[in-house]
């Protein structure tokens, strides 16, 4: 499986990784959303194993619920 991630900037010195399988709504982020700017316009697509999960789970849901 593909995932796309993002690198998220705590605001306090801080980053985080977001996880995403919706690869647009990544893409989508990356544009409109302040703290992604570290990944230069982009998410980075990686392959992974179909069962894998990232600790804390995928951020998809946050990310859409938050765009109505």
């Amino acid at each position: 499986m593909k995932v796309a991630l993002l690198i998220c900037d705590g605001g306090d010195g801080s980053a985080s990784i977001r996880w995403f399988k919706d690869h647009l709504l990544a893409e989508k982020l990356c544009e409109t959303e302040e703290e992604f700017y570290q990944n230069e316009g982009d998410p980075e697509i990686i392959d992974v194993p179909d069962d894998w999960e990232p600790r804390g789970g995928f951020d998809d849901e946050y990310y859409l619920s938050n765009q109505e």
